[in-house]
């Protein structure tokens, strides 16, 4: 009589399941048979633990392959489902393989670094006087040392906490826009950014929830420090 176990997903717990970041993982097992038969067909289902229904199902495949990839539109978000395996030797069906455990969890983040909205009219007036287009010569990712950075992050998987930081131990909290947590916003100042030097700065966006942390980083330009905007555009 053939066995099966499911090497992927791996827990077997349901509280802490193994958590796939697609929403159509492959399901893996490995085949044994005493007889040395091999495989012929097999049957995976994939099975809401809350409600007990089936999420997923292959049928009956006749097929040596010890894989099967959930289809699209089959699973959700943050759904626990459990996970069994039957394999056919050509003689006999196995018994029902030990659950394993199975959640989606999708954790995304896109950072943006934005200037505030002062000194991006400092800087298109800036842009003006020095070349006639508002955004030459000064890039929009190009900051003066001593803006406000103002922070944006786009986020998927329902994060816990979303930080950005920079080197030299500056980090800030964003705050979620409502409840979907689909949108952060936040901001960092420090008077010691006058003093940055010229060249890139890289923020680290760093998104946490319960199963995954996901980070995204975000290059800028600093150039001059911020009197120099005002040393050239006097307001007369």
């Amino acid at each position: 009589m053939p066995k099966v176990n499911i090497t992927y997903p791996t827990s077997d717990n349901p509280n802490k399941p193994t958590i796939a970041s697609t929403l159509t993982p492959i399901i893996k097992w490995n085949y044994q048979d005493e007889d040395g038969d091999l495989q012929q067909r097999f049957r995976v289902r994939i099975i809401n633990l809350a409600t007990g229904a089936i999420k997923a199902q292959s049928g009956d495949q006749l097929s040596g392959a010890k894989q099967w990839q959930i289809p699209a539109g089959a699973l959700i978000e943050n759904e626990k489902y459990a996970v069994e395996v039957e394999v056919f030797d050509g003689f006999d069906w196995s018994n029902i393989s030990a659950r394993k455990y199975l959640m989606v969890n999708l954790l995304s983040v896109k950072g943006g670094v934005k200037h505030t909205e002062e000194w991006n009219l400092n800087r298109q007036n800036y842009n003006l006087k020095k070349s006639g287009d508002r955004e030459q010569p000064r890039g929009y990712s190009v900051f003066w040392a001593g803006e406000k950075f103002v922070f944006l992050a786009d986020t998927t998987g329902l994060p816990d906490t979303v930080e950005v930081t920079i080197p030299g131990g500056y980090s800030t909290q964003l705050r979620p826009d409502n409840e979907d947590k689909l949108v952060w916003k936040g901001e960092l100042y420090d008077s010691s950014f006058e003093k940055l030097p010229d060249g890139p700065l890289t923020f680290t966006f760093t998104a946490t929830n319960e199963y995954q942390v996901k980070i995204d980083k975000v290059t800028v330009q600093i150039l001059d420090d911020w009197s120099e905007y005002f040393r050239f555009h006097r307001i007369k």
